[in-house]
């Protein structure tokens, strides 16, 4: 009989003592770094972590509701001490799982290791991730953690998720989701590729707007923030189901190189679009920008307010901001250990004619964006951005009551709210293959009207001499923001809120963004949380600049 106290031949005792002391809760820091450092370099360690977290999770559900069982001192056993101590049966199931793991997998290039399913009580297993965190709290699960039914929201990175029946999704994050069962997911927000294989059963995921089924495939979906689907087959085909306003389905077989959308306002006809493959992430990149240890590239909002200020004569926009009123700019940054160089200087300022975005933003990759404004418009934010919502007409108030269209319940309309040509999103970037600054600009909460590098504004941007940052400046006419018969004035306070993003080294990928001023009502806050107007902070336009030390306050100042 095997001794249960040592780890199967040719398997080395560290790697058993590591993983056990994680499933135990003992794992120091320094364990944990050389963990995660085995797991990276190599492959056998991984299939070994993976196989023993599926045993310690199936040991974990059948032993719920018995009597605990002794355990062993700590350091006597390299596999969980339920295992080592039991009788019977469940030797047999230990043995069984060690031969899974000393027993050769088979691997094909290309091909993923045919892992054991996870726990009955569970649908889906967490396969790998880069830079991923949940939210709202920012836990970051570790891989081959099996995931039960239910929501997740993907701050950031990017995540491998393996369903019971084998098929894979890759999730780019910031992303809300739903694991439905092991043969279906929900996709809110976001963008995943689905990859199915010929013997996998059909696979579904549904969207505000679409039920797509696979039929073998691959294929990729993207859900927009006004809850748009779009819907792209790599390979094989897709049965899809596009959600009419009416209560209908409106069914259409799509095989691949076809590409199709279906809007969320109501009376939308599915349409079909030109096939982009290349605006969905199929294979983990291999570079990142990160300067630091493993940790989230987030923040808490500390800002309700963005004080706008009256901007002086002779504004140039060159990226130079030493000529503006600086005294109502806000500073926010992402948490430790990220928040020396990932931040934010943000601020505003107006005149009868224009409003003025300005920002320094810390970036150890800056000015690398290089999305496809023109294939990807509504993506055009992931490869690094700055991203200004704000309200031009006092009769939307604050809080602002618009919302996405998404978030209403089925069957009910628009309000004129949601749908108000006063309520704009800006996109602010750099693009890296065009070498200028572009402009994206979408309408209400349901993002109608869409612009690109529309006629009238001016755009400048300026790297860092130390290639940590950048500086943009912006001026915007009042006619493109649907306000210039009645611009905000000194006294208005009305909706506005701030993000940026950071993207990787190809500027194609976002690993992480910040976003400020918010209504403390709604912290705290989620990425998703801009499709409700009321998570908006305020925008306070002044009458005279040069504001008073202490006018800008941050929560801590409270």
């Amino acid at each position: 009989m095997t001794n249960m106290d040592q780890p199967p031949t040719g398997i080395p005792a560290e790697w058993g003592e590591l993983v056990d002391a994680l499933c135990s809760g003992t794992l120091t820091p320094a364990g944990r770094d050389r963990l995660e450092a085995l797991l990276w370099e190599n492959e056998a360690a991984r299939r070994f972590y993976l196989n023993y977290l599926d045993l310690h999770a199936q040991l974990h559900v059948e032993m719920r509701g018995r009597p605990a069982l002794p355990l062993q001192p700590s350091g006597s056993h390299h596999y969980p001490p339920s295992v080592a101590r039991a009788p019977g049966w469940w030797l047999g199931l230990a043995a069984a799982v060690v031969l899974l793991i000393v027993t050769p997998l088979v691997f094909w290039r290309g091909k993923s290791p045919q892992l054991p399913l996870p726990a009955t009580d569970t649908v889906a297993t967490l396969v790998e991730s880069v830079g991923a965190f949940w939210g709202p709290e920012g836990r970051a699960l570790q891989p081959g953690e099996p995931l039960p039914a239910g929501p997740l929201e993907l701050m950031q990175g990017v995540t491998r998720i393996r369903f019971r029946n084998g098929v894979e999704v890759v999730v780019e994050g910031p992303a809300s989701l739903k694991l439905v069962g092991p043969r279906q997911m929900f996709l809110g927000s976001g963008r995943a590729v689905a990859r199915a294989s010929k013997t996998s059963d059909d696979f579904i995921i549904d969207t505000p707007q679409a039920q797509l089924t696979d039929l073998g495939t691959e294929f990729g979906v993207g859900v927009g923030p006004s809850g748009d689907t779009d819907v792209y087959v790599f390979e094989g085909a897709v049965l899809a189901d596009f959600k009419q306003s009416d209560g209908q389905m409106d069914q259409k077989r799509l095989v691949a190189g076809q590409a199709w959308r279906m809007g969320s306002r109501p009376g939308t006809q599915p349409k079909q679009l030109d096939c982009g493959p290349e605006q969905f992430l199929r294979a983990f990149p291999a570079r990142y920008a990160r300067q630091h240890g493993a940790g989230i590239l987030y923040n808490q909002p500390r800002f309700d307010t963005v004080h706008v200020v009256p901007a002086p004569a002779g504004v140039s926009i060159d990226g130079d901001l030493s000529e503006w009123d600086q005294s109502g700019a806000f500073e926010s940054a992402c948490r430790e250990p990220y928040d020396t160089n990932y931040y934010v200087k943000g601020m505003m300022m107006y005149d009868a004619r224009r409003l003025y975005i300005g920002a320094h933003v810390g970036d150890p990759a800056p000015l690398r964006n290089a999305v496809d404004p023109l294939a990807d418009p509504s993506n055009s934010w992931r490869g690094g951005s700055v991203v200004v919502r704000l309200s031009t007409s006092k009769a939307l108030g604050w809080p602002m009551e618009g919302q996405s269209p998404g978030l209403h319940e089925p069957g009910k309309g628009f309000r004129p709210q949601d749908v108000s040509d006063n309520i704009i999103h800006l996109i602010l970037w750099y693009h890296r293959p065009t070498q200028r600054a572009r402009l994206k600009l979408d309408y209400g909460m349901d993002f109608h009207g869409s612009v690109l590098d529309p006629p009238g504004w001016e755009g400048a941007f300026q790297a860092d001499a130390d290639g940590q940052g950048y500086t943009l400046e912006y001026a915007i006419p009042w006619s493109l923001l649907h306000a210039d018969q009645a611009p905000p004035a000194a006294g208005d306070e009305l909706a506005a809120t701030w993000s940026v993003h950071w993207s990787d080294l190809d500027g194609r990928l976002c690993l992480g963004h910040l976003t400020d001023v918010t209504n403390p009502a709604y912290r705290p806050y989620k990425p998703s949380n801009f499709q409700r107007g009321g998570s908006w902070g305020k925008a306070i336009y002044h009458a005279s600049g040069n504001l008073r030390p202490g006018t800008v306050r941050g929560e801590e100042s409270h």
